[in-house]
């Protein structure tokens, strides 16, 4: 059975709605929340906001209705979300890059869930860069991404992102792009790509030497 990782959503919604298409489709996967596994066939939405909040969806609503208006308690509840995720957005991030990568992309993932963005741009981050692991077509990567139609500023953060610690970063960076390469530009994906064909190489001669031992 395939599980499911819930770093990849921005929402319970959005995971719920996710593990709903699998079940129309006849097909069973599961997630992990807080240790407790939750299955496509029998998916419930109370039961996912209840391990998460510890209450129902409708019980969720009606506090944040109370707290509506409120700015300073909406961005301590987008501040938790976003600390809640940080665990799930570094193993998540970890099965789509080099290992040489993983303390970077932990200090990454920590400084974005605690700074200005709260972490908006990794879920779709990680969406992306499953689909590049997927090997899907970049041109068809790109228009994805640019059918979700991202504020200008997290779009900046997902590219940039995606540049740092995907395996095919600087050729998305580059297709995704709206106008010209700076100088500086081409310069960094240029030390990006030699970093990247040097790492595939080394882990590609790991493989073989670990199908001879």
């Amino acid at each position: 059975m395939e599980k499911i990782n819930i770093g990849y959503f921005d929402s319970i919604d959005e995971l719920y709605e996710e593990l709903l298409k699998y079940k129309e489709m006849g097909k069973s996967v599961f997630c992990v929340i807080k240790g407790h596994k939750i299955y496509s066939d029998d998916v419930n939405i109370d039961a996912i906001y209840s391990l998460i909040y510890g209450c129902s969806k409708e019980e969720y609503l009606k506090k944040e209705e109370l707290l509506y208006g409120d700015l300073t308690s909406q961005l301590d509840s987008d501040r938790n979300h976003a600390k809640s995720m940080v665990a799930d957005w570094i193993i998540t991030g970890r099965e789509h890059i080099y290992p040489e990568n993983y303390k970077k992309w932990d200090d990454y993932v920590i400084d974005s869930a605690c700074g200005p963005s709260l972490g908006s741009e990794i879920g779709p981050s990680l969406k992306i860069m499953k689909l590049l692991d997927d090997d899907l077509d970049i041109r068809d990567a790109v228009r994805y991404f640019k059918k979700q139609h991202y504020p200008k500023k997290e779009s900046s953060l997902i590219r940039h992102a995606l540049l740092d610690f995907s395996k095919r970063g600087p050729e998305f960076y580059s297709y995704s792009s709206a106008n010209d390469l700076t100088i500086d530009e081409e310069i960094y994906l240029s030390k990006k790509r030699k970093e990247n064909l040097l790492l595939a190489s080394k882990h590609s001669n790991n493989k073989e030497l670990l199908k001879h031992k």
